[in-house]
């Protein structure tokens, strides 16, 4: 397994933030979609609309539990997420969102239905509906992520830019911290 640890930002790290910002608008203007579906597959970013920031996997750790956070965009393994397809229910699609170098899910902390119930990783269950997420489309490469047990949306909590905020579940309102930017790895 790929060893990953958290640095501070460093002016490689805050030079390439402009250059994933562009490659994110270029994917966009061609119309990528970020459909990786098979486990063999290598994933995609999850970019949240207002912070711009990738959904991460902490240092890869692959303690159960850990909780899932954004951090800048640096085209590693525990910033990739490979959505597996697990059920349809009422007409929609459910996934697993799996990190592909962890090779957790995320998961909706003690299957929680409150606001503001953390993200965390977890050993990946087709049949725990608090692991399971429904993409509601809003643009052809963006999406609310919502939750089956708790009909929940992904959030980035208070709205945060910063590196380490946490994921938590949060009312859907398609507000800029529920919003992500799918992007093939």
């Amino acid at each position: 397994m790929q060893d990953i640890k958290r640095k501070r930002p460093s002016a490689r790290g805050k030079l390439l933030a402009p250059l994933c910002a562009a490659l994110l608008t270029a994917a966009a203007s061609i119309g990528a979609t970020g459909t990786a579906s098979a486990a063999g597959d290598t994933g995609e970013w999850l970019v949240n609309s207002s912070s711009q920031l990738c959904a991460d996997a902490p240092g890869a750790s692959t303690r159960w539990g850990t909780h899932v956070d954004q951090w800048d965009c640096v085209s590693q393994s525990n910033e990739l997420w490979i959505r597996q397809k697990v059920r349809t229910v009422k007409g929609k699609a459910y996934y697993l969102l799996k990190n592909t170098a962890t090779r957790l899910c995320m998961n909706v902390d003690h299957a929680s239905r409150d606001n503001g119930a953390a993200i965390i990783e977890w050993g990946c269950s087709s049949s725990s509906d608090n692991e399971l997420w429904h993409p509601v489309l809003i643009t052809d490469n963006s999406q609310e992520w919502v939750n089956l047990r708790s009909d929940k949306c992904l959030t980035v909590a208070g709205d945060a830019h910063d590196n380490g905020a946490w994921l938590i579940q949060y009312d859907c309102g398609r507000h800029g911290d529920q919003i992500w930017i799918t992007s093939g790895g």
